[in-house]
């Protein structure tokens, strides 16, 4: 059997770091059920690709070299090619390359002949549209076609139905300029992600105590019998010992509480309060990054602005703080999982990733205050916000002043949503479970949908459908198209994804610090 073939059929091949802990880990993936084999599948790609690479067969791996590093240059070029700030500044005698950027969507033909509308709103403003980001697409081709269509069922509830339905009722509230009332994505999320949220944080919850069995194995060290077993356990010197969690939690929860007191104001109890709130966000966070490799910090933290909107009305710091709080504990959980998950395939241990991740932090607060302050705040904070408007802090500060004047603020229809949503969740999740797996929409899926455009949501379903024709029409083995689009999938999806991150990265900084005009 292949390598690839057995990370496929066991997620934890972990036999180059303990041969005994083989049988074990099938066993506990067996009792964790599908919830968890999500949570192992995420950077199976990376992982595979590793592999391949550094201790695969030769013709193997250097196919797979050549794949990640010809996708990675495609995606590039074409991040590259849709930026119209570097190119207008490049000539050709009297021309500049302006003229041959490509386009960010792909629907500019049709708007020249119509303007289609739904409900009256133009599909524009409802984010409809079909766009040129391949680094989406290969992200889709990676998450699976289940995932893949949840996405886009959410979406086109989210924006086909919904979003048209509170614009034309007033719920949704839009800017008024030029060409008319404008709304897009900023003004639909507002309203739509109060049922998202609520719908990820239900089925989350669930799935995570549909399966007591994992729970109390977590605590299983602490009797007598408990210990035995654990002194047995040929996983003990790989995981994160249990007293890591016990002990660290309040110490480290004590110190983010201190913090959030002296420094911004927030009452002791109130931010005692956020602690084991992190607890329920962060599975929230952790699923969706296991469906979709998407982490919904954002809506993680609107779902706690929601709840100290409540607690503390009319305190915008402690909204924006306790939000904080839990979005940024979501956000790195999610990020180790990723790196956990290769790091299992590969033979690393997870104490050792862990601490890994503890010096990652240091450094990177080190490193990423000081270089903060000089790229943005160096000229003060109204100055900041007028060169680099920061869309998503905007949305933050949006939520919490509406939350901070009372919920009476928030439309009747989203609290509606929220309950549905929340009733949904639930739903979606037993059936789920009731099947094995084998029932197709997830309310993590649907839910998240509702937290990112259209066009990515599309482009995403895309990826994944396309790939799934792929693995469902090319099934000789022996083929040159089977080998390059089924067997070499991850190679691929996960070449278009570097190239086009870190192109993008490179974009940023070139067109906001090198391109941009001085103050």
């Amino acid at each position: 059997m292949s390598k690839t073939a057995s990370y496929q059929a066991s997620p934890w091949p972990i036999e180059r770091t303990e041969p005994e802990a083989v049988g074990l880990c099938s066993k506990r993936l067996a009792r964790m059920g599908d919830v968890t084999r999500r949570y192992v599948e995420e950077g199976r790609a990376a992982g595979i690709v590793m592999d391949a690479l550094h201790s695969g067969e030769a013709g193997a791996g250097l196919l797979k070299a050549k794949l990640l590093s010809v996708c990675a240059i495609f995606s590039a070029l074409i991040k590259l090619g849709g930026s119209h700030a570097i190119l207008e500044r490049i000539r050709v005698g009297k021309w500049d390359l302006g003229l041959l950027a490509i386009p960010e969507y792909l629907d500019g033909w049709l708007y020249r002949l119509t303007t289609p509308r739904i409900a009256g709103t133009d599909l524009r403003q409802l984010t409809i549209r079909l766009d040129t980001d391949v680094v989406m697409f290969a992200a889709g081709g990676l998450m699976g076609i289940r995932t893949g269509v949840s996405l886009l069922v959410g979406a086109v509830l989210n924006y086909a139905v919904l979003a048209p339905w509170m614009i034309a009722r007033g719920d949704i509230a839009g800017k008024l300029s030029p060409e008319g009332m404008q709304y897009g994505f900023r003004a639909i999320t507002v309203w739509s992600l109060w049922g998202g949220v609520a719908m990820m944080t239900t089925a989350s919850l669930f799935a995570f105590f549909a399966r007591p069995r994992i729970i109390l194995d977590a605590f299983r060290g602490f009797t007598a019998q408990g210990r035995a077993r654990l002194a047995a356990d040929p996983l003990r010197d790989i995981e994160l010992p249990l007293k890591v969690f016990v002990l660290g939690i309040p110490v480290v929860g004590t110190l983010v509480v201190l913090q959030a007191h002296w420094f911004f104001g927030v009452s002791w109890w109130l931010g005692a309060l956020a602690i084991p709130l992190v607890f329920a966000f962060t599975l929230i966070a952790v699923n969706s990054t296991a469906l979709t490799a998407i982490t919904p910090s954002g809506a993680v933290g609107k779902l706690t602005q929601l709840t100290f909107g409540v607690l503390d009305p009319g305190n915008i710091k402690t909204n924006l703080m306790t939000a904080g709080i839990t979005g940024e504990v979501a956000l790195n959980a999610s990020n180790l999982l990723m790196d956990i998950k290769p790091g299992y395939m590969l033979g690393a241990k997870p104490r050792q990733q862990a601490l890994g991740h503890v010096l990652g932090v240091c450094a990177g607060a080190l490193v990423a205050v000081p270089v903060f302050y000089l790229a943005f705040l160096h000229a003060g904070p109204q100055a900041m916000f007028e060169r680099h408007p920061m869309p998503s802090a905007s949305v933050w500060k949006a939520v919490a002043e509406l939350l901070t004047q009372g919920l009476s603020n928030l439309p009747v229809s989203a609290r509606w949503a929220a309950l549905y949503g929340a009733l949904l969740g639930v739903v979606l999740e037993a059936a789920r479970l009731v099947t094995r797996g084998r029932f197709w929409l997830s309310g993590v899926g649907l839910g998240l949908a509702t937290v990112i455009p259209f066009n990515t949501c599309f482009a995403m379903f895309l990826g994944s459908f396309l790939f799934w024709l792929a693995g469902r029409a090319l099934k000789r083995p022996d083929s040159v198209a089977h080998r390059l689009w089924v067997q070499n999938q991850e190679p691929i999806c996960g070449g278009v994804i570097a190239g086009g991150a870190l192109m993008g990265i490179a974009l940023i900084l070139v067109e906001n610090f090198l391109l941009a005009p001085g103050p």
